[in-house]
């Protein structure tokens, strides 16, 4: 989601369509002003791999929303390896 650029629209259309959890809206306005994961983590008094999970998340609501709403491109996704 780092190649989309978040205007205030653009948030607000995500944060009303997704069912968002109060920590992952303080993610992802702190991931929307370009901040780190350590600086994240430290605003919201999270752990760094709290905060990976968060976005992480964030990654698949945005997924799973896009098809259906106004919201530009989808992100560029990486081949699923299959375990074996």
């Amino acid at each position: 989601m780092k190649d989309l650029v978040w205007d205030q629209r653009m948030l607000g259309v995500f944060k009303a369509s997704a069912c968002l959890t109060e920590d992952e809206i303080l993610v992802l306005n702190a991931w929307a002003k370009d901040k780190s994961i350590v600086e994240t983590a430290m605003s919201c008094h999270m752990s760094e791999r709290m905060v990976s999970r968060k976005r992480r998340s964030l990654r698949m609501k945005y997924d799973n929303i896009q098809p259906y709403n106004d919201l530009p491109k989808r992100r560029k996704k990486q081949p699923k390896r299959i375990k074996k």
